[in-house]
């Protein structure tokens, strides 16, 4: 399954606070994986086609956070093509 959960706090007066929080579900193959790039939250996760064997989802979906000062931001979201799932066919 991979990763199953992500949470993301931030400092307000002194205590941490819940920003963010994702998991996985039916829809979400191969689970999570969140990473920073270009100082921005970037999630990736699998996604299934129609033709797509259990093992390798044909597609990625990545979604890119911005932080506006108070909160966490969609700032893309986007699919591309998996490049492990080409090993798979």
């Amino acid at each position: 399954m991979g990763n199953l959960a992500y949470l993301v706090f931030t400092l307000r007066d002194s205590a941490p606070t819940l920003v963010l929080s994702r998991t996985v579900d039916r829809a979400t193959a191969g689970g999570l994986r969140m990473a920073v790039e270009d100082d921005k939250l970037v999630e990736t996760a699998g996604e299934f086609g129609p033709e797509d064997p259990l093992c390798c989802p044909s597609l990625l979906r990545k979604t890119t956070f911005r932080w506006d000062g108070t909160r966490l931001q969609v700032e893309r979201e986007e699919k591309v093509p998996n490049p492990g799932a080409q090993d798979k066919d």
